[in-house]
C-alpha cells in the first residue's frame, strides 16, 4: 500500500456509492478528525487524460482546475488530493441540503424568468471569477450545478473538463455533445469563452422551458430555436444573442451582465404561466450523448 493511500485512510473513511460513471466513482466521506461530510472522487490513473504541472508538481488537469478556483464561493471547494499507486483520490466538500440543478429543475417543471434569472447572475458571475483564475469549465449544464436548497445559492461541479484559459483555439472537447457550440460540431475547434456564453444560452433555455434547445447536431448547426411565446422580450432576446451560430457575435459575459433582462428589476416580469411537464425519464445528457 502506498503512502498517500496510508495517509488517506488515516484522515478518511468512506462511505455509501454517491454516483459511478466512465469517469471513476464519487464516494460519501467522512473527515476522521471533525466529522467532517465530504465527497472523495476516486479516478482511475489510466483514465486520467490530461495532466499539468504547476510549481513543480505534476497533477490532473482537475485537480489543478480546483486548486485555481478554490476560493471562489461559487465553485465546489477542493480539501485534499491523494495520488496512489493505481488512482487519484480527489476531497472536495459535500454541502448540504443540495440537489444538482437538474433535479431542482425536474420538481418544478420550469423555473419562472424571476428565479432563472437569480440563477443565470450566479452562474455568470461564477465563469467571470474562473477566468480571472485562469480556468475554463467546458461542461457548463444544470447536472454539474448543485442548488443550496436554503440559500439558493448555486456552486458549480465536475471540473474534469476544466482546462487553462486561453486566447487561442481548443481543438478537443470531452464535454457534453448536445451542449457543445455549433462551430465545434462543424470545425471541430471553438474559442473557450464563446463556447461558454453558447452552453449558457443553453443552460438558460434548459432552466425556462424545462428541455433541450437542441437534440441533434443538425440542428446545433442552425441554432433554430423555438422560444416560448410566454417569454419576455428581453429575455428572448438574450437567448437568441447567447445562442448565435456566428461565435464572434455572441456577447461577451460582460455584456450579458449589462443586458436588460439581467438589469431590469425582477418585478417587472409576467408571471409564468404553467406549462406541461417535460417527459424525462433519465438525466438528459445522458439519454442524448
Amino acid at each position: 500500500m502506498s503512502t498517500q493511500r496510508q495517509t488517506f485512510e488515516r484522515e478518511y473513511r468512506v462511505g455509501k456509492l454517491l454516483e459511478k460513471g466512465g469517469f471513476g466513482s464519487v464516494f460519501w466521506g467522512v473527515r476522521i478528525r471533525d466529522g467532517l461530510s465530504v465527497a472523495i472522487k476516486h479516478i482511475l490513473k489510466e483514465k486520467i487524460v490530461d495532466w499539468a504541472t504547476i510549481e513543480g508538481e505534476r497533477l490532473p488537469m482537475e485537480v489543478c482546475a480546483l486548486r485555481k478556483v478554490s476560493e471562489i464561493p461559487g465553485c465546489i471547494k477542493i480539501l485534499d488530493y491523494y495520488e496512489c499507486d493505481d488512482c487519484c483520490l480527489i476531497v472536495m466538500e459535500k454541502p448540504d441540503p443540495v440537489m444538482d440543478l437538474f433535479d431542482y429543475i425536474d420538481e418544478q417543471r420550469t423555473l419562472s424568468e424571476t428565479l432563472a434569472r437569480e440563477f443565470f447572475i450566479q452562474i455568470v458571475e461564477t465563469c467571470l471569477q474562473c477566468y480571472a483564475a485562469g480556468i475554463v469549465h467546458r461542461d457548463i449544464k444544470d447536472e454539474n450545478i448543485l442548488v443550496d436548497l436554503k440559500s439558493h445559492s448555486l456552486k458549480l461541479i465536475d471540473f474534469r473538463t476544466a482546462t487553462l484559459l486561453k486566447d487561442d483555439l481548443y481543438y478537443d472537447f470531452n464535454g457534453t455533445r448536445i451542449c457543445a457550440p455549433p462551430e465545434w460540431i462543424q470545425l471541430g475547434c471553438y474559442h473557450g469563452k464563446r463556447a461558454v456564453v453558447w452552453s449558457l444560452g443553453v443552460l438558460l433555455y434548459v432552466m425556462l422551458c424545462g428541455e433541450w434547445p437542441f437534440k441533434k447536431d443538425d440542428e446545433i448547426v442552425t441554432a433554430e430555436v423555438d422560444l416560448c411565446p410566454r417569454l419576455s422580450s428581453e429575455c428572448r432576446d438574450l437567448l437568441r444573442k447567447c445562442l448565435c451560430v456566428q461565435p464572434a457575435d455572441r456577447p461577451s459575459l460582460e455584456d450579458i451582465l449589462r443586458h436588460p433582462w439581467v438589469t431590469e428589476d425582477k418585478d417587472s416580469f409576467r408571471e409564468d404561466k404553467p406549462v406541461p411537464r417535460p417527459c424525462r425519464l433519465c438525466k438528459r445528457s445522458a439519454a442524448l450523448e
